[in-house]
């Protein structure tokens, strides 16, 4: 007895010691089980490109627009304060160059629950846009903006909303419909006063966009939207903007852990060039199977068409550049001609000061006229007659004189002016290869030329 009640005992004491050593060593275990899973996140992203994160240095990786500024204790940006009108926004330096690229960041919105600011958004363009009225940047620009609307300017109480809008640059965002009409896709979705920062995840490859997001900071993904057909250009900027209210106060926004991820990776490489030629080998496969003998004629006809558009296309733009080239010469030249004409004397002012001195002229030989049948009829001892009509015919003389000088002063005219026009037209046209057959165009259309077409039409951009 005693010695079975031993061994128990000690079986006991080395379980517990098992269990224990178990339980301190759990910690551990799900820490490294978390890197792991986050190794294994981040390897699925892609690469990350650093230069697209903000970071304590000032300036560095974003120019700050505004109200918008580093909160060094924070590691976050501050966009917005909840002061009434408080616009902010930031840019990254940096280009990203990626076909396929994936944004995620975290956003915290709070504010009084009755006094929401305008909104927030991300963007995805060409250009930093200047400060305007949507969010706080210009609503006129080139690629993405994910926009993030706060207040309800139409009444429906269907506000937070998040949407997509693509711009070419001549949309303009219906505000009082809440961009109804201008976007696409979109979630309601309560970002506003939540406790916990919402992650936003923007995922663009092979011209497809899809955003998600992680409203209780969880790591629990919801789709918000996804869009395929949509075509942006490689070489833009990535930025945030927003904005509160002109007349009351708004909205405190900050974003944090702001990061961008190329996801063309060599993996992500290898798997689409071999997904390509599985494609391509079951479509051969098929029509051999098929009996069809036109498949290469097809695809060589298919690339003619490819071709055929894309030259088309470079055609359409260097007519277009040609046309805008054109008409900036045009305007130069018109300006350069209308200036120095401006400058130099006026052939109609001295043409009209001749018709005047004609008119004159007319009147003195009438009324020399007139004395001379006076003089025939009065006596020939008249000698106040005789004087008179010598004088007249003094003066007439000294006007014929002055007529002879304002020819010749027009004839002077006349030349500077034909001078002008060819120092004008030799200098404008020296090594740029004007055509002269451009000033076809009328004025108004040389004017606007972004407001002009191909064959004079005119475009209305609404």
């Amino acid at each position: 007895m005693c010695i079975r009640d031993r061994v128990s005992t000690q079986s006991t004491g080395s379980a517990d010691r098992s269990m224990l050593a178990m339980s301190r060593s759990l910690p551990l275990l799900l820490v490294l089980l978390r890197t792991s899973v986050a190794a294994e996140d981040d390897a699925e992203r892609g690469t990350l490109i650093s230069h697209f994160t903000p970071t304590v240095s000032s300036g560095a990786n974003y120019n700050y627009v505004g109200a918008a500024q580093y909160v060094r204790s924070t590691q976050e940006v501050e966009l917005t304060t909840a002061d009434a009108n408080s616009v902010g926004a930031m840019w990254s330096q940096e280009l990203n160059h990626a076909d396929g690229w994936e944004v995620t960041f975290q956003l915290q919105v709070t504010g009084e629950p009755e006094s929401p600011g305008k909104g927030l958004a991300f963007w995805y363009t060409n250009t930093p846009l200047e400060v305007g009225t949507l969010y706080g940047s210009d609503e006129r620009y080139e690629g993405f903006g994910l926009l993030f609307d706060s207040y309800d300017d139409d009444g429906k109480s269907d506000n937070p909303i998040i949407m997509g809008w693509v711009n070419d640059g001549t949309k303009v965002f219906n505000h009082d419909t809440d961009g109804l009409g201008t976007r696409f896709g979109g979630c309601r979705a309560k970002y506003r006063n939540r406790g916990n920062k919402v992650g936003v995840k923007i995922t663009y490859q092979s011209d497809s966009l899809k955003v998600m997001l992680d409203m209780r900071n969880n790591g629990v993904w919801e789709r918000c939207l996804a869009k395929d057909s949509i075509y942006l250009a490689t070489g833009s900027h990535i930025g945030f903007s927003a904005a509160n209210m002109v007349e009351k106060a708004g909205d405190a926004v900050r974003v944090s852990n702001v990061q961008l991820f190329d996801l063309e990776t060599e993996a992500k490489i290898r798997e689409q060039e071999e997904q390509i030629a599985k494609e391509e080998a079951a479509a051969k496969k098929a029509a051999s199977e098929s009996g069809e003998i036109h498949s290469l004629a097809e695809q060589i006809t298919g690339i003619q068409k490819d071709l055929h558009d894309e030259f088309l296309q470079k055609i359409a733009s260097m007519i277009q550049r040609d046309h805008v080239t054109t008409s900036h010469e045009f305007r130069s030249i018109r300006f350069q001609l209308t200036s120095m004409l401006e400058q130099s004397s006026s052939p109609k002012e001295t043409l009209v000061e001749l018709q005047n001195t004609v008119e004159t002229l007319k009147t003195s030989f009438k009324a020399l006229n007139d004395e001379l049948d006076s003089v025939k009829n009065s006596k020939a001892d008249d000698n106040d007659g005789v004087k008179k009509l010598t004088q007249n015919i003094a003066n007439i003389k000294a006007t014929m004189d002055s007529h002879h000088r304002a020819q010749e002063n027009i004839k002077g005219s006349i030349q500077e002016h034909m001078e002008n026009v060819d120092k004008i037209v030799e200098k404008t046209g020296e090594g740029v290869g004007v055509s002269w057959t451009c000033l076809l165009y009328t004025s108004d259309a040389a004017d606007e030329e972004d407001s002009v077409d191909l064959g004079g039409r005119r475009i209305i951009k609404k």
